[in-house]
């Protein structure tokens, strides 16, 4: 089939009980150029097994190792994709339905660098969707199932930080989506469905938030004010008093009133700080 081709990097571990129905709603696909590569972490199940039985069906690339994490995972798909495009899927995760390959490669062209359309999340089947704008990236991460990243971006602006072991998507995005070179093209269309209760869902990456000056302010500053930008770690401010931390409570503090002046800001810092005291 004519169009660009994509690698499709699903990384994996003890998969067995989703794996198949992610790979077969690959299998469906009406577009063909597509290679699809599977990065596993030594699975002890029968997530092998089941990947083996598509070989002959799919383009499958199989990779199994010893690894430091999903990202890490994710890195060595990107080294060895061949494609144009990569685009990444959690095992658990599937496309939407039989035609949406067809539908995304008309809009995989040289003068995009990043497509993304939308998720339908499980459970539930509520939609991340519409355009993200930087307000938004702001102050929560696009799901990579959204996403198909031209594949030129990962050499010339890095791959995932393999230091976050749960936002290193979240940089990663906020590195290509801010970077003023890049195009980013938002289509009115379900991509796959994405399961909500991985790994990282309600978990906090600290390394991540420590280097806030190094990876949000420097990448937002250009688009957004320090006050919107500071206002966003208010919450690690607070998460940090949770944690008794006052010290470094006291720094976050200090650093996002200077910058905001917010009123709401310093009362509800107040009732954080005597909340977190009586207990």
């Amino acid at each position: 089939m004519k169009g660009p081709k994509i690698s499709i990097v699903i990384p994996t571990y003890n998969a067995g009980q989703t794996i198949f129905d992610c790979l077969n709603s690959l299998a469906q696909q009406q577009y063909t150029n597509v290679e699809i590569i599977i990065v596993d972490g030594l699975s002890t199940d029968n997530t092998i097994n089941i990947v083996q039985s598509f070989l002959s069906i799919m383009d499958v690339r199989f990779v199994s190792g010893k690894d430091n994490g999903i990202y890490d995972a994710m890195n060595k798909g990107i080294q060895i994709a061949k494609g144009e495009w990569i685009y990444f899927m959690g095992s658990d995760d599937r496309l939407i339905n039989e035609e949406v390959l067809s539908e995304v490669a008309g809009y995989l062209k040289s003068d995009n660098d990043i497509v993304y359309g939308d998720v339908v999340l499980l459970p539930g089947g509520d939609k991340e969707s519409d355009e993200w704008g930087y307000l938004r990236l702001l102050h929560m991460c696009i799901n990579h199932q959204r996403v198909f990243y031209k594949a030129l971006l990962f050499k010339k602006l890095g791959s995932f930080n393999t230091d976050y072991l749960i936002a290193a998507d979240y940089d990663l995005n906020i590195r290509f989506f801010c970077n003023p070179g890049i195009v980013a093209k938002h289509i009115v269309l379900p991509i796959a469905f994405y399961n909500t209760t991985g790994y990282s869902t309600g978990k906090i990456d600290e390394p991540f938030w420590n280097n806030f000056k190094t990876v949000m302010l420097k990448s937002f500053s250009p688009h957004l004010s320090n006050r919107e930008i500071y206002g966003r770690l208010s919450f690690y401010c607070w998460y940090k008093m949770h944690k008794k931390e006052y010290s470094k409570a006291l720094r976050l503090f200090a650093d996002i009133f200077y910058n905001t002046h917010s009123v709401n800001f310093l009362t509800h810092s107040l009732s954080q700080l005597i909340k977190s005291i009586k207990h």
